[in-house]
Formats: structure tokens, sequence, C-alpha cells
């Protein structure tokens, strides 16, 4: 037979923004127990009682707390800087071997340099190249023959760059930054990462809002 506490749970952990409300005591219980009584009916497969719905999401939100205060997140010595670089391409396109691979190696050589961003990733079948708007036509002549999956102008990176070993170590911290842009409504278009780094590409109407939120992401 179905349980009350695991709809409840369930309902809650796939939600984040109302996990995030929840956790702040912005929500109100009574409320959000009416709003989930027909869902949790439906899941029943029988009529359920308001006040016992109350209290499974009241332990449920108890439990979350718990949860929390088991792996607090230390962020005291962690220093980061967070640079943002404007007018960036991004194109993905499909991977064909080694026929693919030459063609970037040589495009690799030619715009490399310090005057220039370059991000080269490969997943599978698929190279995600992410540069300076100044390639563009170049990037573009270079795999005229390829299989273009997707390919986007006007573009911002956002890079957080760790200068301490805190990063390694600290539990939650990419999770952090995904949290706080999402709550801004900020969509990232491509991630990537190293061992002190991570970037994050974003569409350049977005770009000085999220620079704002990645500055504090560890208040």
């Amino acid at each position: 037979m179905p349980r009350l506490s695991v709809f409840v749970k369930n309902s809650i952990v796939r939600d984040q923004t109302l996990l995030y409300l929840l956790r702040k005591g912005i929500i109100n219980l009574s409320a959000l127990a009416d709003s989930m009584k027909e869902d949790a009916e439906a899941f029943m497969g029988e009529p359920v009682n308001k006040g016992a719905l109350f209290m499974n999401i009241k332990r449920a939100v108890q439990d979350l707390e718990k949860d929390d205060s088991k792996q607090p997140i230390s962020v005291n010595s962690i220093d980061y800087e967070v640079v943002m670089t404007s007018s960036i391409f991004a194109i993905n396109i499909k991977s064909e071997g080694e026929v693919t691979r030459d063609i970037l190696n040589r495009f690799n050589r030619i715009v490399s340099g310090t005057d220039n961003f370059l991000n080269i990733t490969e997943s599978g079948d698929e190279i995600s190249i992410v540069t300076s708007e100044k390639n563009r036509v170049l990037c573009e002549e270079m795999f005229k023959k390829a299989q273009v999956l997707s390919k986007i102008s006007n573009l911002s990176c956002i890079v957080v760059t760790f200068r301490s070993s805190g990063f390694l170590e600290t539990e939650g911290i990419l999770y952090r930054a995904f949290k706080r842009l999402y709550y801004e409504n900020i969509n990232v278009y491509e991630i990537y990462s190293t061992h002190n780094k991570m970037a994050f590409v974003i569409s350049h109407e977005n770009a000085h809002r999220a620079y704002d939120v990645l500055n504090k992401f560890l208040d």
C-alpha cells in the first residue's frame, strides 16, 4: 500500500524551489497541505485527511533540517575570484573521428593565444567549442562540412577561480553555485571545470546578474 510519507517527501525533494522556501520557513504548511491534498489522494487511491497530510509535511521538513545539520558546509577558508569574459561564441558539432580531430587540432593551434578565449570539450560523439566571437568566421569555415548540433552567439563566460585547497575539500560547493543561479532564473548553456576552476557560459543579457550572484554565492 502506498505510504503518505513517501509521497510527501518525494513531492518536496523533486521541487527545488519548494524545498528552498520550506528550509527558509517561508511556506505556510497548512496552505501547502491544502494544495497537495488532491495529488496525495490520487497517489494513495483514497481520501486523505488534511491533518495527517500536514503532520507528514512537518516531519519531512524536520528530517530535511536534520540532514542539513549532519553535513555543514564550511566555507570560511575558501578564497576565490570571479572573472567575466564577453563576446563568446559556442558551437557543438558531431565528431567524425580522426578527420574532425585533425581539424580541431589545427583550429586550436591557430586561435590559441593570450588574447583568445578557447575551451574545447569532447564527450562521446560530440565536440563543444567555446571561443571568442572574433573566431566565429574561422570556426564556421573550418567546420563547414561537420554536422552542427547547435550554434549560439552573444554569450559570456564567467570563470570562478579558487585560490585555496578548501574548494576540493568542501562538499556541495558546486551545488551552491548552481542553486544561486537557478533561483535567479539564469540559464547555463554550458559548464566546465578543472581542479581549481569552474566556468559558466551564459547569455550576455544575464552576464552581469550572474557575475554578481557568483561573487557572493558562498555568503
